[in-house]
């Protein structure tokens, strides 16, 4: 019985340190690259206009997505971070930070586009670290796979968005929409199949 305590407090403590860390981490980063210039975290999003069908669409898309996705945080304190924590640091490093720091260094011009919008090398590349990142929660299986293929496409679509707008809020709201009706739908499984 002891034991068991003892392993779920550590297990928090670990859970709890390492947020703050990777928290803190995406705060020292984000204010340094403020002063650099090449960020989208602090920015109100502009050219709005040619991305709400898109924002729409993925939006609607996400109702969809979400009942089939699998994610099942257990507990309030997983079931915070996986609807806001998670979105607003993943969000933060990989559109906010990554995305500016690559389409700086890397060819703007695609011959890929999605409704007009081009989808930059910077956009497949951070799409693909995104999808590789959610290998941290999840131990390499089937389920993973599924989960990375999630966040790869979610990344694609968060990213074109974010290259387009220059700010993460459009994408924030999106990857927040998603993993809120992920837990709804997982939750509203688990109550009919019990």
């Amino acid at each position: 019985m002891v034991q068991s305590i003892l392993k779920v407090v550590t297990r928090v403590d670990v859970e709890k340190s390492t947020i703050i860390f990777w928290g803190m981490t995406v705060i020292v980063v984000s204010v340094i690259s403020l002063w650099c210039g090449k960020q989208y975290i602090y920015k109100i999003p502009e050219r709005v206009m040619p991305v709400m069908t898109l924002f729409f669409i993925v939006a609607i898309v996400n109702v969809f997505l979400a009942q089939r996705s699998g994610y099942r945080p257990i507990g309030i304190y997983d079931t915070i971070h996986f609807c806001l924590t998670y979105p607003l640091l993943e969000e933060m490093v990989f559109r906010g930070l990554v995305l500016p720091l690559l389409s700086s260094s890397l060819p703007t011009s695609s011959s890929l586009t999605i409704m007009g919008l081009s989808v930059t090398p910077a956009v497949l590349i951070t799409a693909f670290l995104f999808a590789i990142c959610h290998l941290q929660y999840y131990r390499l299986s089937r389920m993973s796979i599924r989960f990375m293929l999630f966040a790869f496409f979610g990344g694609i679509f968060f990213g074109i968005i974010a290259d387009h707008t220059h700010s993460i809020l459009l994408p924030l709201m999106l990857h927040i929409e998603f993993n809120v009706l992920s837990v709804y739908f997982s939750r509203r499984r688990m109550s009919v199949g019990s």
